[in-house]
């Protein structure tokens, strides 16, 4: 990490002064940041017998809506998943899928940990659960579509992503985004009754070390601005999060959004960022830690900001001029997506025709996977009753001029939907004009012309996802583009393979270490894993891989 002149994030705060401090607590190990690789990377030390303190910025009251997200689970070859008829796949495959889709940027040891940690990890965490969690535990688009052969233009996907889905246990059943954390709130309640020290509303300040380099504990500081010192004998590790709610650290440092955006000037309303502000890694750099080299990624929803009805199941699209722009089911939603951030002001068009359905048998098991639920079969309903519609309103002479723009597609999803008998009245509904109609016909009989083949001569789209449009009604949704909006940032310090934090000669830092969202090179370039929910997953698998190599310190 180079800056001519320092940032402000990469300047530590004073040290507080001996009095300031309240109370002073030892623990074996200290854990920052009660998150996925958190809590698991503490409950598994607590299971061998370690005296550990876990810090959570968030307060007790809070954490049942804590800001960690996510209803899908990536599990790969877990028991729980066998019995659900789940097959074994190759750890080999697995990492080698990660490689690949990050160009060799992973952190291959990392990468290890997680093919061959992440189902005994995930069984290991069910285990104790109620009964009512575990009854709410589905997996995720399986079987799925049946047709997918394994693998889409040679990326590789893999069945296995667990779906937490509205347990009564949750305590806020809105959305299903909810039921995850539950789960997690209820690991940490268990700990919490075994001794574990938990510290709700603690926020950590900065490190401390000793004379020889090693660090011994941190300052951290609660919401009456009181600071408490907690010495670890053994280790601090750091796992709290990422800093998509920095925005000063955010745009320095992932240069593809910030370039895209005018470092966040363009597409204002289309961006929102985190609560999470980075501390974590802030605190690994103070104390002497590397950050992973650029380029950085992060979770973004790219493509046109929004993924529309169809998410990203590999059918045509075009750029706001009619034209066709890329290979739209390259290795999922995720990478395939990304060209849309680089195509011209305006628009975004998906195409397919009737025969959608089958289209979508050939689909991955990443997120290029669009699930056939009520949302996509009412969609579809509601696109061909407004169609007959309008056939009804021109018979009686009455015609609908379509809108010049849409911002707001239906319930403010940021998308439209439309079916039409003709592609000639969908490129009309769609708002395509003069040239780029002509533009927008001509690349769906090309596009056809490549189907018929079988052979994708311009974009070498994978055969199995080539499926002419050709028969009525045809559908179209059309979605502003833009750079998407940052879930997650996926840029943290490097770590050795027990998760040690390296400083800037790749030595570990004694007495420091990184797990989830603040360990670096799981997704360099961008978040385009081969299976959904992996950003759970991984880090779940890290914060228990990390347990299980600290209980033997």
């Amino acid at each position: 990490m180079y800056f001519k002149e320092k940032k402000s994030w990469m300047i530590p705060p004073e040290p507080v002064a001996e009095n300031q401090i309240k109370e002073t607590h030892e623990s074996e190990f200290v854990i920052i940041g009660a998150g996925y690789a958190g809590v698991f990377c503490a409950r598994k030390l607590m299971e061998a017998g370690a005296k550990v303190t876990l810090l959570e910025k968030a307060l007790r009251e809070n954490m049942k809506n804590n800001i960690m997200g996510g209803s899908e689970y990536a599990v790969f070859n877990s028991k729980f998943g066998f019995a659900k008829g789940i097959p074994e796949y190759d750890p080999i495959d697995f990492m080698l899928e990660y490689q690949k889709r990050t160009a060799n940027r992973c952190n291959p040891d990392l990468i290890r940990l997680i093919a061959y940690n992440s189902g005994e990890c995930f069984d290991w965490f069910i285990e104790p659960l109620s009964q009512e969690l575990k009854d709410h535990i589905k997996v995720f688009n399986f079987p799925g579509p049946d047709l997918f052969r394994g693998d889409t233009n040679g990326y590789k996907s893999f069945a296995g992503t667990m779906f937490f889905d509205k347990p009564p246990a949750c305590g806020d059943q809105r959305k299903s985004e909810w039921t995850v954390n539950a789960a997690l709130v209820w690991t940490m309640n268990m700990m919490e009754s075994k001794g574990v020290n938990i510290r709700y509303g603690m926020s950590g300040e900065y490190l401390e070390k000793n004379k020889e380099g090693r660090v011994t504990g941190v300052i951290a500081q609660n919401f009456d601005n009181e600071y408490f010192r907690f010495n670890a004998g053994k280790g601090v590790v750091l796992s709290a999060g990422d800093f998509g709610g920095n925005k000063e650290m955010f745009f320095d440092l992932l240069d593809e959004f910030s370039e895209l955006t005018h470092n966040g000037e363009k597409y204002k309303d289309t961006i929102y960022f985190s609560p999470r502000d980075g501390k974590g890694i802030r605190m690994g750099l103070w104390a002497g830690g590397y950050l992973e080299p650029g380029p950085r990624g992060g979770m973004y929803i790219p493509q046109a900001g929004r993924a529309g009805l169809m998410f990203y199941a590999p059918f045509l699209k075009m750029n706001v001029k009619g034209k066709r722009y890329s290979n739209e089911g390259i290795a999922g939603g995720m990478m395939s997506a990304i060209r849309g951030t680089r195509q011209p002001e305006g628009f975004i068009s998906t195409v397919w025709d009737s025969n959608w359905q089958e289209a979508l048998r050939y689909q991955s098991y990443d997120h290029g996977c669009t699930y056939l639920g009520p949302m996509v079969n009412q969609g579809m309903q509601k696109a061909v009753e407004e169609k007959e519609q309008r056939k009804a309103k021109r018979a009686k002479g009455i015609e609908e001029a379509p809108a010049e723009e849409y911002k707001n597609g239906p319930k403010g999803m940021g998308w439209d939907l439309f079916a039409a008998d003709t592609l000639e009245e969908l490129a009309d509904l769609l708002g395509y004009k003069g040239e780029y109609k002509k533009n927008f016909l001509a690349s769906i009989e090309r596009y056809n012309e490549l189907c018929r083949k079988g052979r994708d001569e311009d974009y070498a789209k994978d055969p199995q996802h080539m499926q002419e449009i050709k028969d009525a009604p045809y559908f179209g949704t059309r979605m502003m583009k833009d750079a998407g909006h940052p879930d997650v940032t996926e840029v943290g310090l490097m770590v050795d393979e027990n998760e040690q934090v390296l400083d800037e000669r790749g030595d570990p830092i004694p007495g420091l270490f990184a797990s989830g969202q603040c360990a670096g090179e799981v997704f360099p370039l961008q978040y385009c894993p081969p299976m959904s929910g992996s950003g759970i997953g991984t880090c779940t698998t890290l914060g228990y891989a990390l347990g299980k190599y600290l209980a033997t310190l």
